[in-house]
């Protein structure tokens, strides 16, 4: 398995990928986020990594800029979406997509990094479930246990609250 960063080539295999690794009521949504991410210029930069067997995109994620929504500044990363094939998950393929995010994210000396997901999954990284009083998420949440934090410095800001903003394409309430 070769990890690499995401280029705007691999459009239809990240479609694809994304509408068989999703259920029907998610797909297209989903599907169209990690383009949509795939597309934009932000900065800082927003990451997308792919996952290849051979010539076969196995795997997807995507990390994009979080702000403080009281003055602009970056607050961290937040990682979403994450796809792996069908046929290959519980290969350790997802794991190694978030493992390598979570390298460069050190790399560019980010201090936060979010997602908004299972707490049994993403618990093996080191993220905690995050009370909504220290770090609001930008949208209300369906899953509210999902909301979780990884300090990727040891002594980050020391700021008790932050309200937090992410990249427009986030905006839809059914992400939430």
């Amino acid at each position: 398995m070769k990890i690499r960063e995401a280029t705007l080539s691999d459009e239809q295999d990240i479609y694809a990928l994304y509408m068989s690794a999703f259920g029907a009521t998610e797909a297209k949504l989903v599907a169209a986020l990690s383009i949509e991410l795939l597309k934009v210029e932000s900065s800082p930069k927003t990451y997308g990594l792919v996952a290849e067997s051979g010539s076969l995109l196995i795997g997807h994620v995507a990390f994009s800029p979080v702000r403080s929504m009281a003055d602009g500044s970056l607050l961290g990363y937040m990682l979403a979406p994450l796809a792996v094939d069908p046929e290959m998950q519980k290969k350790k393929i997802g794991s190694t997509l978030v493992e390598e995010g979570i390298r460069i994210l050190k790399e560019n000396s980010v201090e936060v990094f979010f997602v908004y997901g299972d707490p049994r999954y993403y618990s093996r990284f080191g993220f905690t479930v995050v009370s909504v009083k220290r770090y609001a998420p930008p949208y209300p949440l369906t899953f509210e246990h999902g909301w979780q934090v990884m300090h990727l410095k040891e002594n980050p800001s020391s700021k008790t609250s932050e309200e937090l903003e992410c990249l427009p394409m986030f905006s839809n309430k059914e992400l939430w």
